[in-house]
């Protein structure tokens, strides 16, 4: 059983974050397999060179879902640890469109939309984290002084 604080978020407290927290993991997981699995393809998929470093960021998405998945059967993680995986999430999606905007070429047509469809999947999962800690922040009851 998790010490709950203050600071600490259960699935009790908010279902919806951990929801989202699994459905992230998930897909973190998913995609990080197939970016490890077949680097070549995709990269050939995307309109990337073949020597782009799709398999090193496949390791990184797996690792990132383990540490989600840990989150959640542990069914407890602070505040400030859903602050951070909210903020990788967002600067993803920045990132992306960062590279579809000041990168142009880099993607073939087809990659411009498997990116920019990530970064939506990955806006969702931003957004319910997000929606979750603030509706946490709401629910905090306030300290009046006399």
């Amino acid at each position: 059983m998790p010490t709950v604080t203050p600071q600490t978020v259960t699935r009790d407290t908010s279902p919806l974050l951990f929801r989202t927290l699994a459905a992230n993991a998930a897909f973190s997981g998913l995609s990080g397999l197939l970016l490890a699995l077949a680097p070549s393809s995709i990269a050939a998929w995307l309109g990337l060179p073949g020597n782009v470093l799709l398999a090193p960021l496949g390791l990184m998405l797996i690792g990132f879902a383990a540490l989600l998945f840990f989150y959640v059967r542990r069914q407890a993680i602070r505040r400030v640890e859903a602050l951070v995986i909210s903020a990788l999430d967002l600067g993803w999606v920045l990132g992306s469109i960062a590279l579809v905007l000041f990168a142009p070429g880099l993607f073939s047509g087809t990659g411009v939309i498997a990116v920019l469809a990530v970064a939506a999947v990955v806006l969702l999962f931003f957004e319910g984290q997000a929606l979750a800690l603030w509706r946490l922040g709401r629910a905090t009851p306030t300290t009046r002084s006399a």
